[in-house]
């Protein structure tokens, strides 16, 4: 099926690239007026047509949740819609649950007016240009889930990584990570995402026990509070220091 791309098309297909797998509300809610639901399914419908996207569904909790990913024909369209070249992009996704509670983060995460980027870990690990920049190098090592950069209105830059834990991991493998953050430089912090108070705790505790006398450049946060936040965030970490964003 032929069909003329348009602007917000190149959109949405960026948009599935950027986290592997979004879901067809999510798509619908960013790129379409409210009341233009009928519209958002014909675009949608003739995107997956043409081969551009892919429709499939995802378990969430009891029910199927129709989602979207990019195809290759799809990449073709975009492939050079970056001021940064994207050499090696990866499609497949290893956690759809986890992508598609990233890009939700995402999108409050933009609503700030410090906002200036971010770059999920779908980018990052697509890039071998940003692979040699000393801005993003560790991180993408590190396999962060995302890189969040921030501009204040001086125009200094902070730059965050973003770790989101939707399930607990071993004490093993936060041990790895954080330990592996701490040795880094050119970042302002981590700023944790947890889906519940059990993952926050134990990111705490490892965060107490690795480190030696260093401050702690971890920043602990609840899904909840930052899908619900209203124009500003705020995590801490266990010295109780607070990280608010705005």
């Amino acid at each position: 099926m032929k069909i003329v791309v348009q602007h917000r098309d190149r959109e949405i297909l960026k948009y599935a690239f950027v986290f592997r797998v979004v879901t067809y509300d999510q798509v619908k809610r960013r790129f379409f007026a409210v009341n233009k639901d009928s519209a958002a399914r014909r675009r949608i419908r003739r995107l997956c047509a043409a081969r551009l996207l892919r429709a499939f569904f995802v378990s969430r909790g009891t029910k199927p949740v129709k989602c979207l990913g990019l195809t290759d024909k799809g990449w073709s369209i975009i492939a050079r819609s970056w001021s940064f070249e994207i050499d090696r992009p990866h499609f497949q996704s290893e956690s759809a649950e986890h992508d598609i509670r990233l890009a939700a983060i995402h999108s409050r995460f933009e609503k700030l007016k410090l906002y200036a980027n971010f770059f999920s870990e779908n980018l990052l690990q697509s890039s071998s240009v940003l692979k040699d920049t000393a801005e993003y190098r560790d991180l993408i090592n590190i396999q962060a889930d995302g890189a969040l950069v921030l501009k204040d209105p001086s125009g200094r830059r902070y730059v965050y990584a973003v770790e989101l834990e939707v399930s607990r991991k071993t004490i093993e493998r936060y041990q790895r990570k954080l330990t592996a953050y701490y040795r880094v430089g050119g970042i302002d912090g981590v700023i944790y995402v947890c889906a519940d108070q059990e993952i926050k705790d134990l990111v705490a505790k490892v965060d107490r026990d690795i480190r030696t006398s260093k401050q702690s450049i971890v920043y602990l946060g609840d899904e909840s509070g930052v899908l619900n936040s209203q124009g500003k965030m705020f995590f801490k970490n266990v010295e109780r220091n607070g990280l608010g964003l705005y």
